[in-house]
């Protein structure tokens, strides 16, 4: 047993069962494995790879440097394409300048995200993957949702982060996300494997950091499942909104 209660094999039947009760993933499936280089998305590159016979599925794994940290933003791309080299894997990669982006009223992060979707999508097409995974935990639901909250949103942008979603005819999939980011890097840890840190996670001049470091940890002197709160809020909205 780890320090948080679950062993190895637990945490990988944890997120199986995440898997089998989203219909996740189904035998024949090609999945294109979002890996950043952080925790998250390398714990859910080496947890499909143990799944990967059982599930009847291929893995692929893909990495965009999107330039932001320079020489940092080139070590981790470098880190991804030697880790999945090291595991069999295939690798997409792509690098892009972000600094370019046109003015316009979206955040970097949003601009972010829709350039790192244009690169899944290719790479997706390229090596015909039907499937997308991402490394979003239950930490990553919890502050989405807060975000929301607090900078306006309709009842559908309450309910966060989709377990399951399509972009155009990809499934998009989140394994992790009932997982605590704190078991993600207990795992990590008892597998002495390695990943890559952002520093830019502690820079708390970004709402989600501050939202992170600090508006959570204070709602926790109150609630301490306060995370697992705002994801079970989400699940349930996403239902009410599905039955209306």
């Amino acid at each position: 047993m780890t320090k948080h209660g679950l062993s190895g094999p637990a945490f990988v039947k944890k997120i199986r069962d995440a898997i089998k009760q989203y219909d996740m993933l189904r035998a024949g499936d090609r999945v294109l494995v979002a890996v950043s280089g952080g925790p998250d998305s390398v714990c859910l590159l080496r947890v499909l790879l143990q799944m990967k016979k059982a599930l009847g599925v291929e893995l692929v794994a893909a990495n965009l440097d999107h330039g932001i940290r320079g020489r940092e933003s080139k070590r981790d791309s470098d880190f991804v394409r030697d880790l999945s080299k090291e595991l069999g894997l295939a690798c997409a990669h792509r690098k892009i300048d972000l600094g370019t982006r046109r003015k316009n009223k979206k955040s970097l992060e949003e601009y972010a995200r829709e350039r790192r979707y244009a690169f899944f999508k290719q790479a997706a097409g390229k090596y015909r993957c039907n499937v997308i995974a991402t490394g979003h935990t239950l930490d990553d639901q919890a502050e989405t949702v807060l975000i929301r909250i607090i900078t306006g949103a309709s009842l559908r942008g309450i309910a966060g982060i989709p377990a399951v979603r399509y972009e155009d005819d990809l499934k998009v999939i989140r394994p992790l996300i009932r997982t605590p980011k704190k078991e993600v890097l207990d795992y990590m840890g008892a597998g002495g494997w390695k990943y890559r840190e952002d520093r830019t996670n502690k820079d708390r001049k970004y709402l989600r950091n501050r939202i992170r470091h600090e508006v959570l940890p204070f709602l926790e002197r109150y609630n301490p499942r306060v995370r697992r709160s705002l994801a079970n809020l989400c699940d349930t909205i996403r239902e009410d909104l599905e039955f209306i």
